[in-house]
């Protein structure tokens, strides 16, 4: 590892963080860097959220755990910086069904080995988050004064290792602050707790089951968490080391919270209150005062509850959608496994584009694939097949497991694409060139008949290098089919060689422009650019998208690599692929409603 320090000015403010991958820590990394820190994450590389920190020239991910503090604490000896903060957040057993695991109590030692590192660090400050669990069944607003009472073996782990972690910072001469953490909620949080659940439910479209919701709760966002760790560091100054309560300070009850997610994920959906009891346990009134915090650190909440329900809800809606265009591609590359057939490599560079059609462009119905009034999509680049067949799947035209019988022996799904073995295939193709002639005489059949539908085509790149590409080009612009849209899957490679060396098509978009099309270019790995390119032309003019896309897109090994045009992945590739692509693995079935 490179040292930051030599890469920086010695000035910098340095933050050691444990627990970076968690919800918290995840975000306080992020907010560190932004604010021009330098951050050495502490992570497992089997940790499940790497993903949630960014790549950046400030951040250096340290490999380990707080039982191999041994191994890596060296490692930051070694990097001759002035620590600023060591942030500790790491914690084994949070989960509520772990809370009275006999372990918690192993999390206390390990904290402190994180302030004996501290101090040889010589950092300037140590900071730890607890837990309002501290205080056990509290009922109302409650300070730093409010007696400690835990209930489980979380909570009294978490005090115990709050109590020594200050009393040996003290013996060691470093400032400690033990942030005890309230409701936390935002993106990214953990199923199990009311936010996530009921945000995700309601946006499944179903009816959470509730209490009668009279409960008194404190909740602060992630963002706001993450300023206040921060600015114990800015401002603490070593000034009152000690206990601070983190929340929001203020509460409302469970029913205006979940009639506020609600409003976000599911207007109009009629809320029932009072079908679950009350636990025997319940906290009916949860509250932090956070007159001492604010005091020492100058800080506040920004984010009001409605904002932050807000932010959370629509966080939750593109997770959904980026996983969808994921299980699409994670389909794809099993299909070609499973088959032991080729072209992968050119479904993954289409694969966006086909899910971003039929998820959010074209008008058609699952229900009724024949109905005449639906838009129609000619796949003329038919090798790349297995992201159609994916993307139907997975609009609910046919099965999931329908894909298992892709290019087997007795199967359904053929190669290349026959509109007969599945609803929702409009053309059959297969022999390059020929799709956008076939387009061209659909658009003109449907302007005929009076209907108003779309019609697309999705032609590679290397595919317009065929003559009758340019006369179907030709007369749909001369019949101004302005309800024609070409999608040209520019990948840059075809089936033995670089699209470039083959026959140069730099001129592409002038080309398509002198034959009398609205031409642009588009990002065809983005959703959003897609969306906006996609919407229905002005003009009497057909529209072409060139959209530049990577061959094996998603799979790092196949990016860009012109042998996946015909290799298929073996297992061992298969189960990273699938790892890579946010899946978990090959245990996993393969074609189910999950995949």
């Amino acid at each position: 590892m490179t040292a930051l320090s030599e890469r920086s000015g010695q000035q910098t403010k340095t933050a050691i963080v444990t627990g970076a991958t968690g919800f918290i820590g995840s975000v306080l990394c992020r907010m560190l860097l932004e604010r021009g820190w330098r951050v050495y994450a502490i992570v497992r590389s089997t940790s499940p959220h790497i993903a949630r920190l960014p790549e950046h020239s400030r951040l250096a991910r340290i490999e380990g755990d707080l039982r191999t503090i041994a191994a890596w604490g060296p490692q930051l000896a070694g990097e001759r910086a002035h620590f600023t903060a060591f942030y500790h957040l790491a914690w084994d057993g949070v989960g509520r069904d772990r809370r009275n695991d006999e372990e918690q109590a192993d999390n206390i030692e390990l904290a402190l080995a994180t302030v004996r590192l501290a101090s040889e660090l010589n950092c300037s400050a140590w900071i730890g988050t607890g837990s309002q669990a501290e205080y056990g069944r509290l009922e109302g607003r409650a300070d730093e004064t409010h007696p400690e009472q835990p209930t489980t073996a979380y909570g009294l782990a978490k005090l115990s290792a709050g109590r020594r972690a200050i009393e040996l910072s003290a013996a060691l001469g470093i400032p400690a602050y033990w942030l005890r953490v309230f409701s936390i909620y935002g993106p990214g949080d953990n199923e199990g707790w009311l936010m996530t659940d009921c945000i995700r439910q309601l946006l499944d479209g179903d009816r959470p089951q509730l209490t009668a919701g009279e409960q008194r709760w404190d909740y602060l966002y992630v963002d706001d968490a993450a300023r206040a760790l921060i600015a114990i560091a800015d401002h603490g100054g070593g000034r009152a080391p000690g206990v601070y309560n983190l929340g929001s300070g203020e509460s409302r009850t469970v029913k205006e919270i979940v009639a506020m997610i609600r409003d976000e994920a599911a207007s109009g959906l009629e809320l029932v209150f009072g079908e679950l009891p009350y636990r025997d346990d319940q906290v009916m009134h949860l509250e932090a005062d956070i007159t001492l915090l604010a005091a020492v650190a100058g800080w506040r909440p920004h984010i009001s509850l409605r904002q932050g329900i807000a932010s959370t809800v629509q966080a939750e809606r593109r997770r959904r959608e980026h996983e969808r265009y994921l299980s699409v591609k994670r389909a794809i590359v099993t299909m070609a496994y499973k088959s032991g057939v080729s072209h992968v490599g050119a479904a993954l560079s289409v694969a966006d584009i086909v899910y971003t059609l039929y998820a959010f462009i074209m008008r058609v119905d699952p229900r009724r694939p024949d109905w005449p009034e639906r838009d129609k999509l000619v796949f003329s680049k038919a090798h790349g097949s297995s992201a159609l067949y994916a993307v139907l799947a997975k609009q609910g035209f046919f099965p999931q497991q329908h894909l298992g019988r892709y290019c087997v022996d007795g199967g359904l799904l053929p190669g290349h694409l026959d509109r007969t073995c599945a609803p929702g295939i409009d053309v059959s193709a297969g022999s390059l060139g020929h799709g956008l002639p076939i387009a061209v005489g659909m658009a003109l059949a449907d302007r005929l008949a009076g209907r108003s539908n779309r019609v697309f085509a999705i032609l590679g790149d290397g595919e317009c290098n065929e003559g009758a590409v340019w006369e179907a080009a030709m007369l749909a612009a001369a019949r101004h089919l302005s309800h024609l849209t070409v999608i040209v899957d520019c990948n840059g490679l075809q089936g033995f060689d670089a699209t470039e060396g083959l026959m140069p098509q730099s001129s592409l978009l002038a080309r398509w422009t002198a034959f009398g099309w609205d031409a642009s270019e588009v990002n065809g790995h983005d959703p959003g650019s897609l969306i906006r390119a996609l919407q229905p032309a002005a003009g009497g003019k057909p529209t072409v998208l060139l959209a530049r896309t990577i061959k094996g897109c998603g799979v790092d090994f196949m990016e860009g690599r012109l042998e996946w045009h015909y290799k298929s992945p073996s297992r061992e590739q298969w189960e990273l692929a699938l790892r890579q692509l946010g899946g978990a693995t090959a245990c996993e079935a393969p074609f189910s409603e999950r995949s």
